[in-house]
């Protein structure tokens, strides 16, 4: 039998709320981790950017983990297209795509295509900045630090390391795929 728990109630945001009030909900009542992700920015300013929704994506160093912090998010430069000169001049990017979720079209010069892939984690991510909304002050413990442990101590990643579970079955990336519109199966392990 299926055990239900509190991420089965959560559904994604049908509609983003304006941005003005989802970055001044970030500033105020989500301060730290908007504080941290806006000092991460501005230390990786020189890489690539582009909006999502009402959050900015910074593509940092190919291979490393994705982070978001308040309305910064920050992902894996290995998403994204290396052999394109369109966009390796760009210093902004575009993501070309009619959206299925609103503002996931992005308006800036410098394209690149919305990959499954691509898709998938930005979602996942916005999620995270969905939590970070609700939770404000406690994103940083009840999100932030279990996701690091998740993500980083061997002893608990190993079932998802081995392949038995799903990375995203855990508690806090399941619900970051649900705020932010990803459908992944139980058993799924992608």
């Amino acid at each position: 039998m299926h055990k239900r728990d509190l991420s089965d109630t959560i559904r994604p945001m049908k509609k983003d709320m304006p941005l003005f009030l989802f970055r001044l909900i970030q500033f105020t009542w989500g301060l730290p981790q908007s504080a941290a992700g806006l000092l991460l920015f501005l230390f990786f300013y020189k890489y690539k950017h582009f909006p999502y929704r009402n959050a900015i994506i910074t593509a940092w160093s190919d291979g490393a983990d994705c982070v978001s912090l308040g309305p910064f998010i920050f992902v894996s430069g290995s998403f994204l297209p290396k052999d394109d000169p369109s966009f390796a001049d760009a210093k902004q990017i575009m993501l070309t795509e009619d959206a299925a979720v609103p503002g996931e079209q992005a308006a800036i010069r410098g394209r690149i295509p919305m990959t499954p892939a691509l898709r998938r984690i930005l979602r996942h991510e916005y999620g995270h900045s969905i939590q970070s909304l609700i939770l404000g002050p406690l994103y940083l413990f009840v999100v932030g630090l279990p996701s690091i442990l998740w993500c980083r101590v061997p002893a608990l990643g190993k079932s998802w390391r081995s392949g038995r579970r799903s990375y995203y079955s855990f508690f806090t990336e399941r619900s970051a795929d649900r705020l932010g519109g990803n459908e992944r199966s139980r058993d799924s392990k992608a």
